[in-house]
Order: structure tokens, then sequence, then C-alpha cells
């Protein structure tokens, strides 16, 4: 496949380009640290890094939240319930 386009090569074999698969998955890790519970170790340092935007010294978690469409503090919280039979 020397002579086939990069661009066309990628279309066929039916991949994502590189940034739109990297934008999904930092999409899906902040969403997971987003649902994270209370009582977890890093639930502090989520719940602060969505509060306020820093101009310096930003961490992974404030380029995760500045990136994300998804919003810590908008997150609805829904109580698991036990199914008996």
């Amino acid at each position: 496949m020397k002579t086939t386009a990069g661009d066309a090569a990628i279309v066929h074999a039916n991949v994502k380009p590189i940034a739109i698969h990297l934008k999904e998955v930092v999409l899906k890790s902040y969403a997971r640290f987003t649902t994270r519970p209370n009582n977890h170790p890093l639930y502090p340092a989520i719940r602060k890094t969505a509060k306020r935007m820093v101009q310096r010294h930003k961490t992974a978690l404030h380029l995760h939240a500045e990136s994300s469409i998804v919003k810590h503090l908008e997150v609805e919280t829904i109580t698991a319930t036990s199914v008996e039979h």
C-alpha cells in the first residue's frame, strides 16, 4: 500500500483519527472522575478543580475539566436500589 494516501487508508480501515480518539478518552476519564462518591480520596481535588479554573500551573484535572462538556457540579446523583425477587 505504498501508493495509498494515508487518510484514505484510515477511512477504509475504519480507524478514528488520533485527535478524536484522544478527545474521547479524555471525556470518558473525566466522566469517571466526576461520578466518584463523596468518600473517594480524589473527590475533594475533583470538586476543587471543577469550581475554579486557574491561569497558571494547571494540573491534569484542570485540563480535563476545561476540555470536558461534563460539569462536575451539575452531575445528578442517583441512588442505587436492589432488586429482590
